[in-house]
C-alpha cells in the first residue's frame, strides 16, 4: 500500500489496533495483528538502520527486536482516545 503521509499511515494503524481490541475471533485479530506488524516493519527497519550506524549489532537482529517489541505493544497497548499509538 502507498501512503500518502506517514501520518496517514499511524491514522490507518490506530484504526486496526482498536479493530484488533474490538475483536473477539482469533482470525480477526490475527488479521489485524499481521495489518499492522506488516506496514510498520519499514518504519521498523529504518529505525534500526540508523541505530545500527552507531552500534555493533546487527541490523537483522535490531529488526527482530524491534518487531518483538511491536508485537508486545499491540498486545498489552490499552486504547485511550487522547494517546495514539506509535
Amino acid at each position: 500500500m502507498a501512503y500518502q503521509t506517514e501520518q496517514d499511515l499511524y491514522t490507518l494503524v490506530n484504526e486496526w489496533l482498536i479493530k484488533y481490541q474490538k475483536a473477539t475471533q482469533k482470525y480477526k485479530k490475527a488479521k489485524y495483528k499481521t495489518l499492522i506488524v506488516t506496514n510498520m516493519l519499514p518504519v521498523i527497519r529504518k529505525i534500526a538502520r540508523t541505530i545500527g550506524r552507531r552500534s555493533y549489532d546487527p541490523i537483522d537482529d535490531m529488526v527482530q527486536a524491534g518487531s518483538i517489541g511491536l508485537l508486545k505493544a499491540i498486545e498489552t497497548y490499552t486504547f485511550n482516545s487522547s494517546v495514539e499509538f506509535r
